[in-house]
């Protein structure tokens, strides 16, 4: 079984594409669970969902994302990326090969099942919302629990990350131009100075809202203004992220960072234009698979190597979890460099764990329903 989960994770790791661009990948899975379904549907231009119907009352999709990301790989392995530019450096490419896996192995063994299998390979994680769109072409019909599994690196291999309720924050983030009037640096009286108005902002946002805390993180990311030294200009630009683990607290903060910019602003006489998008919302786990998720891993791993999963990643798979119970779960990879870096790799033993431990959550969740 490893051999073939490398193969496959080796194979999709020299393809890499951006989200809904996955072509090769789209054909690549069409190709290798063709003949394990019983039939397969494309959706979200360059998603593929695989279905295995046994006639059974409830239905588990098992979802794993397809794209990669806009980075120039470092690895000088032989199965480095072969597109310029392009790589995948958060593990989709194991998620897709345990996948497809998973899809062989219960076809070839389905009388063992008592459940229908839904196989959701999704395109454009990676901040475009591809499961949202799946979601809206119907994936989640007639759908009763869902599950997926992250490759992690910040564990050590042989560890399982698993997290009752919120698990992974919600992405949100904010565009402010705040609008003042432009005058010589000489003569700041006669103007009405966007960078002072912005570092009053800021700094009273940061007092209102300290920087880490433990239901949500505010940061200013971005900051422009200005073309000369001995001009004040007449606007500057902020742009900055919110990820929080509390729907409530993540609408609440959203209120307040506008009222308190339009505060500030009309206290200097400035103007201000306002812009603020709710992106991938908390991701939560369900109580009953998480319980029946420790279970699992227990048996897989063993209890001292369990570990409380929460991150302020965020993942569209909330999407999902919003509709549908599920259980979202990291899987030990760690080989030393993090996510998203274009030295990026994991100990592809890692994926063998990931296999089994959605193959006995499908098995345990079958006898309890």
């Amino acid at each position: 079984m490893i051999e073939e989960l490398i193969f496959h994770r080796r194979n999709l790791h020299r393809i890499p594409e951006l989200g809904f661009q996955e072509y090769k990948t789209q054909q690549y899975i069409i190709d290798n669970i063709s003949s394990f379904v019983d039939r397969y549907q494309v959706m979200a231009k360059t998603g593929v969902v695989g279905f295995l119907n046994n006639g059974a009352r409830k239905t588990i999709i098992i979802r794993a994302d397809m794209d990669g990301l806009p980075i120039q790989e470092d690895n000088q392995v032989e199965y480095r990326s072969i597109h310029d530019g392009l790589m995948h450096a958060c593990g989709h490419d194991s998620h897709m090969a345990i996948l497809i896996s998973l899809v062989k192995y219960f076809y070839l063994h389905r009388e063992n099942l008592k459940v229908n299998l839904k196989y959701m390979f999704q395109p454009a994680e990676e901040g475009l919302g591809g499961a949202k769109l799946m979601i809206e072409e119907g994936v989640l019909e007639n759908v009763d629990f869902a599950l997926a599994i992250h490759v992690w690196n910040e564990l050590e291999y042989g560890k399982i990350g698993i997290g009752k309720g919120p698990v992974m924050a919600s992405a949100d983030w904010f565009e402010i131009e705040i609008i003042g009037k432009g005058a010589h640096a000489a003569t700041p009286d006669l103007a009405i100075d966007p960078i002072l108005t912005a570092s009053l902002f800021i700094n009273q946002v940061y007092n209102i809202f300290p920087r880490i805390f433990k239901e949500y993180i505010l940061s200013f990311t971005y900051i422009e203004a200005g073309t000369s030294t001995n001009i004040i200009p007449e606007n500057c630009i902020l742009k900055g992220t919110v990820r929080n683990f509390n729907e409530d607290t993540r609408k609440k903060i959203a209120i307040y960072l506008e009222q308190n910019l339009k505060d500030i602003c009309r206290s200097v006489g400035a103007k201000y234009v306002f812009k603020y998008e709710f992106g991938y919302p908390v991701l939560v786990n369900n109580e009953w698979l998480y319980n029946i998720g420790v279970e699992v891993a227990t048996k897989l791993v063993g209890r001292e190597n369990i570990t409380d999963f929460r991150s302020y990643g965020a993942e569209d798979m909330a999407f999902v979890l919003q509709k549908v119970p599920g259980l979202y779960v990291a899987i030990g990879s760690g080989k030393g460099n993090p996510h998203h870096s274009p030295k990026f790799d994991i100990n592809e033993q890692s994926m063998l764990i990931g296999f089994e431990f959605l193959k006995n959550m499908v098995l345990e969740i079958q006898e309890r329903i």
